[in-house]
């Protein structure tokens, strides 16, 4: 039997729906922009950039992204409320020019002139004993850095385990849509500085790549990820952010890629982490940590639900099967701050048992 569907009800959801997408290209014409920018080089970037560029510049004088601010801060009540005391450089308005005064560093191995791809990145990546020294700074300052992967759930469960902990001091340097690939879009090096402003970190955690892996668009040509010109292009980009974040003896983690539940997706983050992991060898300030002791299972496979701190059976990777919760993100902080001695005077630590 046929089932009859009213033509009105139709139209009229058909009606909504094209109605609130309207409304949310409007609102969010910048996020548009920023979407096509970053998509691949190719007929859907070429068609797209144009047309959502002139929406943005058509919306601008309306002024309707103030509008967009009060909403999501009103929708957007499933993110940890950020402690007091925690310096939020993070959100100031960042440049696009050239960088001065950035120190450099000695000629390092380039890796992506190596056999980069046959190496096996250790599951088990323990923070040496040096990382106890970061105990010597009263307070400790801590930034931390990178994508969504560290603006999304890892940041704001750092933040709260230590929520009232006077010892440690963090500065927000994470900007969510961004990476080391499209400097043009998003320079590091650039707005790294200005994020931590005058602050100056013993330690750097940083999580990044999540967005990297895409091809390359130089002047027209395009350079695909995989190949060796685009591994040298990235090996650029990534030590020039190591020299900056590393600048004043800080130490760096450099949090690998968590296995993704994509395995096309995954197959290209695991040659990253194989090659993001040989880099960080040039730094010995920079330890590179594996989380997939935590968010892979027994044979390396994305899992979706873990053991929570509590003991109980939890969701540990978002609905995107990108990011993590903030009980998956928090099952890293132990392993993420084992050098850390708290304070012995409980009224100056806020740390969980």
């Amino acid at each position: 039997m046929r089932r009859k569907y009213n033509y009105k009800t139709v139209k009229q959801l058909s009606v909504t729906v094209l109605s609130f997408m309207v409304v949310s290209a409007l609102l969010d014409a910048k996020g548009l922009v920023a979407w096509a920018e970053r998509l691949d080089p190719g007929v859907i970037r070429t068609l797209s950039l144009p047309v959502v560029t002139k929406l943005d510049q058509m919306t601008e004088p309306l002024k309707l992204s103030s509008i967009r601010q009060p909403i999501v801060a009103f929708l957007h009540d499933t993110a940890p409320s950020e402690p007091q005391g925690v310096v939020n450089q993070g959100d100031a308005t960042v440049a696009q020019t050239s960088p001065t005064n950035i120190t450099t560093t000695a000629p390092k191995q380039k890796v992506s002139e190596t056999d980069f791809a046959s190496i096996n990145v250790p599951i088990n990546t323990a923070l040496p004993a040096e990382f106890a020294q970061l105990n010597n700074n009263t307070p400790i300052t801590i930034a931390l850095a990178g994508d969504s992967m560290m603006a999304v759930g890892l940041s704001s469960s750092i933040q709260n385990h230590f929520a009232n902990d006077k010892n440690l001091k963090f500065v927000k340097a994470s900007k969510a849509a961004t990476g080391l690939t499209r400097p043009e879009i998003f320079s590091w090096p650039i707005n790294y500085p200005k994020m931590i402003g005058q602050n100056q970190p013993n330690l750097v955690i940083v999580a990044i790549g999540a967005n990297d892996a895409q091809d390359i668009d130089i002047q027209g040509r395009v350079i695909h990820y995989g190949e060796p010109e685009w591994f040298a292009i990235y090996e650029k980009h990534m030590t020039e952010y190591l020299d900056i974040i590393s600048q004043n003896n800080a130490k760096v983690i450099w949090i690998g890629l968590p296995v993704m539940r994509l395995q096309k997706f995954n197959k290209k983050l695991e040659l990253m982490n194989k090659f993001t992991y040989q880099v960080t060898k040039n730094y010995p300030n920079v330890t590179w940590y594996n989380p997939n002791h935590i968010f892979a299972g027994e044979n390396g496979e994305y899992k979706e639900f873990g053991t929570g701190t509590d003991g109980k059976n939890i969701q540990i990777r978002s609905g995107d099967g990108i990011h993590l919760t903030n009980g998956g993100a928090m099952l890293m902080v132990p392993s993420l701050f084992s050098w850390y001695n708290p304070p012995t005077h409980s009224e100056d630590t806020g740390t969980s048992p």
